[in-house]
């Protein structure tokens, strides 16, 4: 039995990021789900330290208008997948506007 450490709920977000660890390249993977307080990728290629800070970007398209999204997040978790290389749970530090923030509790309905 595993333990849910989300502190809200999550919706449903498969899109293409663009994941920037440190001074290393730019990663392009994969989003599974969103919610108020972090996110998780896939297609991640390498194993990740948990507590490594990021940076994740995507473009989300709601309400009629494509939104550019920049979260600065800490990893929670990395594990490797059968298929999707490894899985990553970030949990927000930043996001890049309040803007973001306000679309992202929209988009989960909170």
């Amino acid at each position: 039995m595993t333990i849910e450490q989300r502190q809200s709920s999550r919706k449903v977000l498969r899109i293409k990021a663009i994941l920037t660890i440190g001074s290393a390249e730019p990663i392009t993977v994969r989003t599974m789900d969103v919610g108020k307080f972090g996110m998780s990728l896939v297609n991640v290629p390498d194993q990740l330290a948990i507590g490594q800070v990021v940076d994740a970007a995507f473009e989300m398209f709601f309400d009629g208008i494509n939104h550019h999204i920049v979260v600065n997040a800490r990893i929670s978790y990395c594990v490797q997948t059968e298929d999707e290389g490894f899985k990553i749970g970030l949990q927000f530090l930043a996001l890049d506007s309040s803007e973001g923030a306000a679309l992202i509790a929209r988009y989960i309905g909170s």
